[in-house]
């Protein structure tokens, strides 16, 4: 009896040791996943640690996001489903030339927001229970935190560098980008234009139809620019109406470049509260030149620019030739 009494005992305190032992590798687990995701100022790049340490805390074969518009109404509101692989909807989720058993879904959600749907399959039959939902639940949770953070970071960072009324980088960040392109060009040697353009009338247009219609005029002007320049090219606002861009490894395209932001600009009228308005814009354009101290000394020829296309007429492209291969000084491009 008492023999039997003392397995019962250390049947027990095996079972209780081998309990705790796992509950630590448990917790252990937990916060390694969690410094991963804690650690994360991209939003979306937190959502990919997430699915990742989700995976591996479950000993899924495969894990992904699915929009929330993409739920195939399943009522996971609560907390998770799990299903088999023959479920009727499964197949929304899995491909089907993958042999997987059973899966299990988990909704990600920020204040009620639905931001996305965790699916996690196995190729393992009711590979997924209660305990696994769980565990996903109290890593989702804290995930989210660092999801919302990570979100108000990026939404912060933003706010620092692009306009708010264009979209466009502002002057401070544009700055920054085009001393780094000018560090850039010189080290490597490549030819560095950059881009003045500023709205004809412009006050005229706000005295006539109004601020708001200047601030459409603005808005549809940066976009127009935005949609007009080369990959690596970068447009910003530098005040008011004045907008500036830079063109690394330029070549001799910079002039083609604004020609054409001066004619996506003046062939369509801009769309206003008052009605469609007609808008031009005058261009100056600049190479980077050995005498060239800084950015600011850069962007002030292209602003001297700028102004001769002004009065030469405005809608016009101004540049220094002297500076192209090719082109004849002193010669304007206008509409």
């Amino acid at each position: 009896m008492a023999v039997a009494l003392e397995t019962a005992r250390a049947a027990q305190l095996e079972v209780t040791v081998a309990t705790v032992a796992r509950e630590r590798d448990l917790a252990d687990t937990l916060r390694v996943a969690m410094n991963e995701v804690g650690g994360k100022l991209d939003p979306d790049v937190v959502l990919e640690t997430l699915t990742a340490a989700a995976q591996r805390l479950v000993g899924a074969s495969r894990a992904w996001l699915v929009p929330p518009d993409e739920s195939v109404g399943a009522d996971v509101s609560g907390g998770g489903v799990t299903a088999s692989a023959d479920d009727q909807w499964t197949a929304a989720f899995i491909d089907a030339d993958v042999p997987l058993a059973s899966w299990l879904c988990m909704p990600l959600s920020v204040r009620a927001e639905p931001v996305s749907f965790l699916v996690l399959a196995s190729d393992q039959t009711d590979a997924f229970g209660p305990a696994q939902v769980e565990i996903l639940a109290a890593v989702i949770a804290q995930s989210m935190v660092a999801y919302e953070n990570a979100r108000l970071f990026s939404q912060v960072s933003q706010l620092a560098t692009i306009d708010g009324l264009t979209q466009v980088a502002n002057r401070r960040h544009f700055m920054e980008i085009a001393g780094h392109e000018l560090a850039e060009a010189r080290g490597g040697r490549q030819p560095l234009a950059v881009i003045m353009a500023d709205i004809d009338h412009f006050k005229r247009i706000n005295d006539t139809w109004g601020h708001q219609a200047g601030d459409d005029v603005i808005r549809t002007v940066a976009a127009r620019l935005r949609d007009g320049i080369r990959d690596g090219d970068v447009v910003c606002r530098y005040g008011g109406e004045e907008f500036a861009v830079v063109l690394p490894d330029a070549g001799d395209a910079a002039p083609i470049v604004a020609e054409r932001l001066r004619a996506a600009i003046a062939e369509t009228p801009v769309d206003t509260v008052a009605g469609p308005l007609p808008v031009t814009i005058s261009v100056g354009v600049a190479y980077l030149a050995a005498t060239d101290s800084d950015v600011g000394t850069l962007l002030g020829r292209a602003d001297e620019c700028l102004y001769r296309a002004k009065h030469a007429g405005r809608n016009r492209v101004a540049i220094y030739p002297d500076d192209i291969p090719g082109v004849t000084v002193g010669v304007d491009s206008a509409a």
